[in-house]
């Protein structure tokens, strides 16, 4: 008897320590059970190896916990490969596309249904790739003026319904006879916002003001951060990659994790030249339209207003007109971490009260 306990002790460890390699990093709670699987694995084979020293009862309890956490680790893979764990996968919720230019960008016509702990939300992507906003209200048989918004998730609006996002609530509430598109997607730095900007204003159609949403997250999607070229390759997406100089940026194409830099001193300037620099590309864009550009430095939970001390001071320096809304909401969700529906409300309502929007949009 204590032999064959000794043998599925040495099993169950071996077994148990292979899953924990398998499930890390698949999630934040595969990371967790990665760790508890290793323990428990370890414990394991030194019962197994213990052998005849220890009551065989022990060695099947470690054999039966061992069993327990693999069947528990199939439950979370089975969880994230669904799109309802910590990241869902793109494709699960079936918004977005590969893009050979842009890396990826929302998919025109689709809608798809995020679930998660804190929401259960579906986005809607028109026939353009933009999420919807409410039409705007006619005025005397005139053509809307049009304001386009560009950004991330949180100009996206990553958790909270299509008329919830700060776009829709400003198009729907405040700028009810202005056209507002969002052209924001998940996951973009400041590179792709440049070239969907380049992208909207070269269709020709006039635009009345562009206003670029900005969180602390997108410098370092800037350069070749190695930990984001491997998180969004997760997805199979790829990022663009721009070099800077004095005359401006250079358009590189797309980068994977293979040419990943670890984080240092220099990675974090590089990120912050190419940011500065393609914002300055995005205002010169707009300068060459006769379009007003303006930055919207947006608050982000647990960063505090300080760290974009360096952007408010280049945008100064550059004369690029920005709004800092980091002290409008603090309203997160609780396990997502990304901004509630209140968090959009109160940065509508910042930006259209801000008196430089009352300067462009009177």
């Amino acid at each position: 008897m204590a032999n064959v306990v000794r043998a599925l002790s040495l099993m169950a460890g071996a077994t148990t320590l292979l899953t924990a390699t398998l499930v890390f990093d698949q999630s934040q709670q595969g990371t967790i059970l990665s760790g508890l699987l290793a323990i428990v694995g370890c414990l394991t084979l030194v019962v197994g190896i213990l052998g005849t020293r220890m009551a065989p009862q022990i060695g099947l309890l470690f054999c039966v916990l061992s069993l327990t956490m693999i069947m528990g680790s199939g439950v979370v893979t089975w969880v994230n490969a669904r799109g309802v764990g910590d990241r869902p996968k793109g494709d699960a919720i079936g918004i977005w596309q590969n893009d050979p230019e842009l890396g990826w960008t929302n998919k025109p016509g689709s809608t798809g249904q995020h679930v998660q702990e804190d929401f259960d939300v579906t986005y809607t992507i028109d026939a353009t790739g933009r999420r919807v906003t409410a039409e705007p209200v006619p005025t005397d048989g005139q053509k809307p003026e049009v304001v386009v918004m560009l950004g991330a998730s949180c100009t996206f609006g990553h958790g909270v319904s299509d008329d919830q996002c700060y776009p829709a609530v400003l198009a729907r509430k405040w700028w009810k006879t202005l056209r507002v598109e969002n052209h924001a997607v998940s996951g973009w730095g400041t590179g792709q916002c440049y070239l969907q900007l380049k992208r909207r204003l070269r269709t020709g159609e006039p635009v009345r003001l562009v206003l670029y949403g900005w969180i602390p997250d997108h410098a370092s999607r800037n350069h070749l951060r190695k930990a984001w070229l491997q998180e969004i390759d997760r997805y199979g997406r790829r990022n663009v990659y721009f070099e800077s100089s004095g005359s401006g940026v250079v358009y590189k194409g797309l980068v994977g994790p293979e040419s990943g830099v670890d984080n240092s001193a220099d990675l974090v300037n590089a990120e912050s030249r190419n940011t500065v620099a393609l914002i300055r590309a995005m205002s010169s864009l707009c300068d060459l339209e006769n379009v007003p550009f303006v930055v919207v430095i947006l608050p982000r939970r647990d960063v505090p207003p300080q760290i974009n001390n360096w952007l408010t001071a280049a945008c100064k320096d550059q004369g690029i007109p920005f709004i800092d809304v980091t002290d409008a909401s603090d309203a997160y969700f609780k396990i997502d971490h990304h901004p509630t529906a209140i968090w959009h409300e109160a940065i509508a309502e910042r930006i259209a009260g801000h008196s430089l929007i009352g300067q462009l949009l009177p």
